[in-house]
């Protein structure tokens, strides 16, 4: 809820007790942080809470790789949404409805990507993701 209203200090602050009191976030904590910090575009911050998981040893999920694309997706770095889906490829994180359908409207948005959006909306249907286009 801090996040929701960008009280960004008030998170980190809880964040910080929590620790002191050697309670690690769970992975819907971590999603949340990522998703409210990459909404504020916020992307220093959002590599910090994810260098967090890492330290504590938690697995990022889809939830975790589709904020993360739309975070940057709707800003337009795109280099950074390739680097998502690769590295959760690593993971064997395959994407879902909701990764392919962000990703298709983030490059709409952005304009002069046609076949980039072609060449998802093949790869969804190779996967047999239905999308609603």
């Amino acid at each position: 809820c801090y996040g929701k209203a960008e009280r960004f200090e008030e998170v980190n602050e809880m964040c910080h007790q929590m620790k002191q009191l050697n309670i690690n976030p769970d992975i819907q904590a971590f999603n949340a942080l990522i998703h409210n910090y990459g909404k504020a575009k916020r992307f220093k911050e959002v590599n910090e809470v994810l260098q967090q998981m890492k330290e504590a040893k938690v697995m990022p999920d889809i939830a975790i790789m589709n904020s993360l694309i739309n975070s940057y997706g709707r800003v337009g770095k795109f280099k950074e949404v390739e680097e998502v889906r690769e590295f959760f490829n690593r993971l064997n994180v395959n994407p879902d409805v909701v990764t392919y359908t962000t990703m298709i409207d983030c490059y709409r948005m952005a304009g002069g990507y046609s076949t980039k959006v072609d060449e998802l909306i093949r790869e969804a249907h190779d996967h047999n993701i239905k999308l609603d286009q």
